[in-house]
C-alpha cells in the first residue's frame, strides 16, 4: 500500500483550523503518543472479554493482536472507552470506536482506512484524520475528518478530500489562495506538466488524455495550497476544488465510508485562474 503525506484542510472551528498544515505532513498515527489508560494486565482481560463476546461478532477475529486496542476515555466521563484500528478480516484495515456504558464496549462508529491522527481538547476527543487508502483496482486517496460530540457520543463528518495515489504531490504547502476558473473545461492534472497525449494502450485504464484526471467549467472555485514554476515557467497551483464544483469529466469517485460530497487535488496552471 502507498502511502501519502497529506491531509486536509479543515475549516470547521479554531482549533480544526490551526490543524490545516497537516494535510502534507501526517502520517499514520503514532500510537506511543495515546498511550492505554489502563494496565497491561487489564488490557489483556478486556481484550480476551471482547474477542469472545457478541461485541465483535460482524468480524473476523482471526490474527488480531492487543496491539490494534487502544483503551482511551473519549468523551471525559473517567470510563475508558475503546478504539480499534487494523486489521479487521477486510482487504481495508477498519477503524472502530467503541463507547463504554457501564463495562458495556458499544460500537458507535466504523469506517475502512487508516487512522492518520486523533486531536483532544478539554471535552475529550474534538477531531480526527482518516485515510480511506486504495486497495485491489483502486487508486484514490480520501482524506477524511470527522468530529466527535463527547456530550452525545455521537460522531459527525467534517470534509473530505479526495487525491489519486499517483498525483504528485509538492513538497510542503506554500501558498493561500482562493480562486476562481476562468476558462470553461479547465483541466485538473495529476503532474505540474501538460501531458494532452492519447494512448492507445494506458497503463491507466481510467485516463484518456495524458495527465488529465478533471475538468471544470468556468466559475469553478477552490484553494491554491502550493506553487510549481516548470522549466517553461509555467506557473503551477496545487489546487483543492470546492466540493460543489460540477466537472465535465472526473475520475473521482466517492471512496468507501459514505457518499458525503468531496473536494478533489491536483495541478492546474495560473494562467487561467483568477484570485479572488
Amino acid at each position: 500500500m502507498k502511502q501519502f503525506l497529506i491531509a486536509t484542510i479543515l475549516v470547521f472551528s479554531s482549533q480544526v483550523s490551526s490543524q490545516s498544515n497537516d494535510w502534507i505532513f501526517s502520517k499514520e498515527i503514532k500510537w506511543s503518543k495515546y498511550p492505554d489508560q489502563i494496565s497491561k494486565i487489564e488490557k489483556r482481560k478486556r481484550v480476551d472479554s471482547i474477542l469472545t463476546s457478541t461485541t465483535f461478532r460482524h468480524l473476523e477475529t482471526n490474527y488480531i493482536n492487543d496491539s490494534s486496542f487502544h483503551f482511551i476515555d473519549l468523551n471525559n466521563d473517567a470510563k475508558i472507552d475503546l478504539i480499534y484500528s487494523g486489521y479487521a478480516g477486510y482487504e481495508s484495515d477498519r477503524i472502530l470506536f467503541y463507547i463504554n456504558n457501564n463495562g458495556v464496549y458499544e460500537l458507535k462508529a466504523h469506517y475502512f482506512g487508516a487512522l492518520q491522527s486523533l486531536y483532544f481538547d478539554k471535552n475529550g476527543l474534538n477531531s480526527f484524520l482518516i485515510n480511506d487508502y486504495p486497495c485491489c483496482a483502486g487508486y484514490t486517496h480520501h482524506y477524511e475528518t470527522y468530529r466527535f460530540y463527547p456530550s452525545k457520543n455521537r460522531f459527525g463528518h467534517i470534509d473530505k478530500i479526495a487525491c489519486n495515489y499517483f498525483t504528485h504531490l509538492p513538497n510542503q504547502p506554500k501558498i493561500n489562495l482562493q480562486f476562481i476558473t476562468t476558462n470553461d473545461k479547465y483541466r485538473l492534472r495529476s503532474e505540474p506538466k501538460i501531458d494532452n497525449t492519447i494512448h492507445e494502450e494506458n497503463d491507466r485504464q481510467f485516463e484518456s488524455i495524458g495527465n488529465v484526471i478533471a475538468e471544470f467549467p468556468a466559475g469553478t472555485k477552490g484553494v491554491a495550497i502550493a506553487e510549481h514554476i516548470d522549466s517553461t515557467g509555467r506557473v503551477w497551483w496545487f489546487v483543492i476544488i470546492e466540493r460543489d464544483a460540477s466537472p465535465s469529466f472526473s475520475i473521482f469517485h466517492s471512496g468507501n465510508n459514505n457518499e458525503y460530497p468531496y473536494k478533489v487535488s491536483g495541478w492546474m496552471s495560473s494562467r487561467y485562474l483568477e484570485q479572488l
